[in-house]
């Protein structure tokens, strides 16, 4: 299965995994795929730290609930 980034904010918002955990799984996964794709020229997992902290997910793209079409 790949996960994308509607995946791991649906964890998030079901807590299921804490930002920081998500923060430390994406830094082990650039650093065993990047050498391979050489998609990234920078990742700084300090600066989404900082970021998440000062952000309002209640304003987010992906905050709220998932809801089926016509319900």
């Amino acid at each position: 299965m790949v996960a994308d980034a509607t995946y791991w904010a649906e964890c998030l918002r079901q807590r299921e995994i804490s930002f920081s955990e998500l923060v430390s799984l994406m830094q082990k996964r650039v650093a065993n795929l990047n050498g391979q794709l050489n998609a990234l020229t920078s990742f700084n997992p300090a600066l989404a730290q900082a970021e998440y902290g000062q952000s309002n997910l209640e304003d987010s793209l992906f905050a709220g609930s998932c809801k089926s079409a016509g319900t």
